[in-house]
């Protein structure tokens, strides 16, 4: 009988892992299409992506009844009880990275008439990191690779300094033609939105640690403090 219950319960966990694995997917090619729609001002991938939310939010439902079915009904302890918590919290940030693709998607339309916009800031390349970080992110949580994770949490201070710089070209843009101030501050939420995907990353990257090492490292500033360190070594 025990046996029996074990082995549903390495089944059940199974599937679990294979449906947050097909959502990240998706999730990761809603973020791929939304910043390829930007640059390229195709409204029509853009609505492919606001299109594709309602399968990100299906697995949203599916996943969390999942993690409560096994919370309720298995008990899990130890290792197995982090893995399921974690994986409630990891649907939670895949849902949010979703959300941030669609309203990065939204938003093509008003800024294509000034796309030439994009190219006065960091908006690209800020896109480009963010979407590495939650590859790695996501690789580092089915590996349990902490250094992996690591390596994520450091680059969400990158991007951060990518937000701010595109707030200062912007706002400078903005006060010198009036007449760009609708698209740029479009754009202005779409720097916001790939911050929001970075930080979503570092927070699954934080899960991997969790799940490692039974240690909590959300809001203890745990990647800024990684990049100091790494800074003072460098000296």
């Amino acid at each position: 009988m025990t046996e029996h219950i074990l082995k549903r319960f390495d089944d059940q966990l199974e599937k679990l892992e294979k449906r947050i694995g097909k959502m990240a997917d998706l999730v990761q090619q809603q973020v791929s299409e939304a910043m390829h729609a930007l640059q390229t001002s195709d409204t029509s991938l853009a609505q492919t992506v606001i299109e594709m939310d309602d399968k990100v939010d299906l697995y949203d439902t599916k996943i969390e009844k999942l993690c409560m079915r096994l919370l309720a009904l298995q008990q899990p302890v130890a290792a197995d009880l982090r893995m399921v918590l974690s994986s409630l919290s990891v649907n939670r940030n895949l849902e949010r990275m979703g959300d941030a693709a669609v309203n990065i998607a939204e938003r093509v339309a008003m800024i294509a008439p000034h796309a030439e916009l994009i190219q006065k800031t960091q908006v690209v390349k800020m896109g480009e990191v963010a979407a590495d970080m939650i590859r790695d992110a996501m690789k580092a949580f089915v590996n349990v690779d902490v250094g992996l994770a690591r390596s994520v949490a450091v680059r969400d201070s990158v991007v951060d300094e990518f937000d701010q710089q595109n707030f200062d070209r912007l706002t400078a843009r903005m006060k010198k033609s009036p007449d760009l101030a609708e698209a740029a501050s479009h754009l202005l939420l779409v720097s916001r939105n790939i911050e929001r995907l970075a930080d979503e990353a570092t927070n699954i990257a934080e899960e991997t640690v969790f799940i490692a090492d039974a240690k909590f490292v959300k809001h203890q500033g745990w990647g800024q403090k990684i990049a100091e360190d790494d800074q003072e070594r460098s000296e």
